[in-house]
């Protein structure tokens, strides 16, 4: 019975210790402050398009938070918006554009399209809105 309880005694010991981090009641906070994902802005209106052209734009954007900001992915609502971006680590203050090809194909009429930005910032996803009215040639 006393090997029982010996060993139960450890046991909890062990498991309080893990609970702790590991560190023996050090502070472990973390003080790295994490990454924002800022853009200029967040929608553009392409006006009066003629069916089956390509158009671009560029969504200029900014690390304004406090460690390296990575862009993971960026999915369009529709396989005519095609986003491009950079997947290096962007550093503090650092800045780089995200060009978006919208192609007119097979569409006609008004067209709202979004993009939807997933990176390590804390404002995570970041949604970014193409509009454009597509008219017949």
């Amino acid at each position: 019975m006393r090997s029982i309880v010996f060993c139960l005694l450890i046991f909890l010991s062990y498991s309080c210790f893990r609970a702790e981090g590991g560190k023996g009641g050090e502070d472990t906070k973390d003080e790295t402050k994490p990454p924002v994902l800022e853009f200029a802005r967040l929608t553009h209106h392409f006006g009066d398009v003629n069916q089956g052209e390509k158009v671009a734009c560029r969504f200029i954007y900014r690390n304004a938070g406090g460690s390296d900001l990575v862009i993971h992915s960026a999915v369009a609502s529709c396989g005519c918006t095609v986003p491009s971006f950079s997947r290096e680590p962007l550093p503090p203050g650092g800045e780089e554009s995200m060009e978006v090809v919208f192609d007119t194909a097979g569409r006609s009429g008004k067209q709202v399209k979004t993009i939807y930005v997933r990176s390590n910032a804390s404002n995570n996803p970041v949604v970014l809105t193409i509009h454009a009215k597509v008219v017949l040639k």
